[in-house]
């Protein structure tokens, strides 16, 4: 464990002069994360002024680090934290260690309250979740992260992780194979527009909210500037686009991060389970030893469009992870009050204005 004294703290404002070490030990950390690479945002954000990095160094080494979204509160000089995927580090003891001065940077940076929503396994972390609401963090009640996956062992040899998935899930990727769906990386821009335009289209037709094209675009130049952090695979028919996934990779644990399959091919078409193969397949190459698929909704309606993902995911493991929840701390009760009400108005109004969806 680093010596308290021998710790020096820095806090880097822009994302662009950010040290290479620091980022690096962001994603590649026992507990890093791609969105905690100040590159993701470079690249797939146009506007990164929002965003700081606090690191702990040890001889101009990191040893604790969180990259922070901050927003603004308005009409103060306050904003709130919002920490994605951290704060990373590798023993959980060497962070209880560090909080205290961890939170001291965090109100000097002007925030009023932070949320943290790590990536941490909830049993492995028991004796951190405990020393946090020690200090006053409570589970987030804003939560819209997943607290439940499912997760894929990558270490056995291929043919043995092909023969452990689901019967069903074997033969639906045959089957793709023998009609002829090739799965290949996004080779453009405009792929990758039609990749957004698909998904967008399921996305409606389940009822569920999508993101933004300029997410999708910002994401082929990232997996293009650092293709063993990120893969995006499409599925092809006869030149038509079957389906696709965006797979990125943390340290030794590849994810399942978005995907979807085309509504205007038969639904008796295999459209997903082969380009779900080969990004596993692509997670072992690139030296994952898990493959965690994304999530699932625990007690899901059956019938629901969240039943369907968690029964297409569970065809290729039944491994049920439980992962700790979104906590948050508030440092300054008045503005955090504030930030709040200004979301909740926020969020009436964008009910009832009318919202001309992209074409």
């Amino acid at each position: 464990m680093a010596a308290l004294n021998s710790i020096q703290w820095q806090t880097y404002e822009d994302l662009q002069t950010t040290p290479e070490h620091i980022g690096r030990f962001l994603t590649s950390a026992r507990h890093g994360s791609v969105f905690q690479n100040p590159q993701w945002y470079l690249h797939t954000q146009e506007k990164t002024n929002q965003y700081m990095i606090i690191a702990a160094l040890r001889q101009d080494e990191p040893v604790f680090a969180s990259l922070i979204r901050k927003s603004w509160v308005p009409g103060t000089g306050f904003h709130v934290g919002t920490v994605q995927r951290g704060p990373v580090f590798d023993d959980i003891e060497q962070a209880i260690s560090l909080w205290g001065a961890y939170e001291t940077q965090l109100s000097r940076s002007g925030l009023c309250a932070i949320e943290i929503q790590p990536f941490w396994e909830r049993v492995q972390a028991q004796k951190l979740r405990s020393f946090l609401q020690s200090r006053g963090y409570m589970v987030s009640p804003q939560n819209t992260s997943h607290t439940e996956t499912l997760t894929l062992d990558l270490r056995p040899a291929e043919e043995n992780i092909f023969s452990n998935l689901k019967s069903s899930r074997r033969n639906l990727i045959r089957k793709s194979m023998k009609i002829g769906i090739q799965v290949k990386p996004v080779q453009n821009s405009t792929e990758m527009a039609m990749f957004w335009k698909m998904y967008r289209d399921m996305c409606r037709s389940k009822g569920i909210n999508f993101r933004p094209a300029a997410l999708f675009q910002g994401i082929q130049r990232f997996s293009s500037a650092f293709p063993e952090n990120c893969a995006c695979l499409l599925g092809w028919l006869n030149g038509d686009l079957v389906g696709g996934n965006i797979i990125l990779r943390h340290s030794n644990i590849a994810e399942y991060a978005r995907g979807s399959g085309s509504t205007r091919i038969a639904n008796r078409t295999p459209k997903t389970d082969l380009i779900l193969w080969e990004s596993i397949r692509w997670a072992k190459r690139v030296g994952a030893t898990t493959y965690d698929l994304g999530g699932i909704t625990p007690n899901a309606e059956k019938g629901s469009p969240e039943w369907g993902i968690n029964l297409f995911k569970k065809g290729f493991t039944s491994h049920q992870v439980s992962l700790l929840e979104p906590m948050e701390k508030i440092f300054n009760a008045n503005s955090y009050g504030i930030f709040n009400s200004l979301k909740r108005i926020k969020k009436s109004l964008l009910k009832h204005l009318p919202i001309r969806l992209p074409a």
